[in-house]
């Protein structure tokens, strides 16, 4: 091997590793949103849900 094909390789490691990095972040934050915007519909979902301690306006 020559110089330049290792030096090549190392490019190549170096910006496949970053690669998988940025992925490994992207990937998190998505959960990350997933996990909010399913709690945000489970309290739409209580929130939606009639409730047994309204006011009787008809008493």
């Amino acid at each position: 091997m020559d110089v330049m094909s290792i030096a090549s390789l190392g490019m190549a490691m170096s910006t496949s590793r970053m690669m998988v990095d940025v992925n490994m972040a992207l990937m998190a934050k998505t959960q990350d949103l997933a996990e909010i915007q399913g709690q945000e519909i489970m309290d739409m979902i209580e929130m939606a849900a009639p409730s047994f301690h309204a006011l009787d306006v008809y008493a």
